[in-house]
């Protein structure tokens, strides 16, 4: 049985100028992960920007203290340790109820240190006038690049 539902190969300078092409593949996400996934939040709803090397290094600070406090680190050494040492070493309903526990706890942990490191939320510009002003540039790169 196959998870892959389509593919597709886009148009040279389809989504960036660029003399490549860009390849997706589309995924059944509940045949490859065996179940639901975790829905992941729009960009504009996540404050943390990677591209700030203050603010990332400010954020791994704060979330590895609040992982300590929760010890996350020593509840994931004690999970493995009981694991492996099960009669039937695997993964048991019990297992899969701490490791879920401890999913929300990093989960957690990881929005309060995005809320801690950074204190202002940055959106991206958006109107219609910088979408026409996008749109206009593609077209003439692409009329360029045939010349």
């Amino acid at each position: 049985m196959t998870c892959i539902i389509g593919c597709s190969i886009d148009p040279l300078d389809a989504r960036l100028p660029a003399d490549h092409r860009s390849m997706t593949v589309d995924f059944d996400t509940y045949k490859v992960f065996r179940g639901e996934i975790a829905a992941i939040r729009p960009s504009h709803e996540r404050m943390l920007r990677s591209s700030s090397i203050k603010v990332a290094t400010n954020y791994r600070t704060i979330l590895c203290k609040q992982l300590e406090r929760c010890r996350v680190f020593q509840r994931i050494t004690e999970l493995h340790n009981w694991a492996k040492n099960l009669p039937d070493p695997g993964f048991t309903s019990r297992v899969h109820k701490e490791a879920e526990r401890l999913d929300v706890t990093i989960g957690k942990a990881m929005l309060y240190a995005e809320r801690k490191s950074c204190t202002h939320l940055y959106q991206d510009a958006w109107s219609p006038q910088l979408i026409h002003s996008m749109l206009t540039l593609k077209f003439w790169r692409v009329v360029i690049s045939g010349i």
